[in-house]
């Protein structure tokens, strides 16, 4: 935009300087002697002044104070001839001024192109900014749903924290109990380990008065049949000797 602004100044520049430079060559026309005057008409230059030099030209004067004809041929030529070189400087300065003028307008085009793609570009970074601060509203609200939810979850971190002390502490006191119960489930299989022992033991004697006892059955058995025979053998003694009784009482009766 700056450029733009200079580029326009300095065409306004290239303006104003024509302007300038037509404005002083009026301004010189006047002070030099015109041709198409009537010299007899004209007033004396003692009368009108001193004569004014045009740039590159020195003023001249008759010694007795007015000019001569052949003076007045000489400056209408010379004035003819700084017109002509004036207004040729002055048309190859508006030339040139024209033309650069042309290339500074063609140079404003070209920057008001790139200005315009510049704005496009600038309209297509406002948006995505746009949205990029859109996102990042959002992924501010989302991080603070996750700020919340975190602290929510530090708070139960410190509660589960706590508790996990508490039965860390109950733990313990499980594992001194559950050692206690250990010994005394040795102390236990080694009683049993006695007991079983013990058992193994009557049970061998236990198998062994068994087998005392059947044989005491035996013998007991033995003894009874002996005793049931020796009773049948007394009953027939007995009666044998009464038999023998009643026979000698019968004989000794005769």
């Amino acid at each position: 935009k700056s450029f733009g602004l200079k580029s326009v100044s300095c065409s306004g520049a290239v303006a104003y300087n024509s302007r300038t430079a037509l404005a002083e060559l009026g301004r010189r026309l006047p002070m030099a002697w015109s041709p198409h005057r009537d010299e007899t008409n004209s007033p004396e230059p003692s009368s009108r002044g001193p004569v004014r030099s045009i740039p590159g030209f020195p003023a001249t004067r008759s010694p007795g104070g007015s000019p001569p004809t052949q003076h007045r041929s000489v400056m209408r030529e010379v004035d003819q001839q700084s017109i002509v070189a004036l207004c040729q400087q002055c048309s190859e300065d508006l030339d040139g001024k024209m033309r650069e003028k042309s290339a500074l307008a063609k140079y404003l085009g070209e920057l008001k192109k790139k200005k315009m793609q510049h704005d496009a570009k600038i309209m297509k970074k406002k948006r995505e900014v746009d949205s990029m601060v859109v996102q990042t509203m959002e992924l501010a609200k989302k991080l603070e749903v996750l700020n919340n939810s975190n602290r929510m979850m530090s708070g139960e971190l410190s509660g589960l924290r706590y508790e996990n002390e508490r039965l860390e502490v109950d733990v313990e006191q499980l594992r001194n109990q559950v050692r206690e119960e250990n010994v005394d489930y040795e102390n236990q299989c080694m009683e049993v380990e006695k007991l079983q022992s013990m058992l193994f033991n009557f049970r061998k004697e236990i198998k062994n008065q068994s087998i005392q006892r059947d044989n005491l059955q035996q013998d007991l058995r033995a003894s009874r049949t002996a005793q049931n025979l020796m009773i049948h053998r007394v009953d027939d003694m007995n009666k044998r000797s009464r038999a023998l009784k009643t026979c000698l009482v019968e004989t000794l009766s005769r």
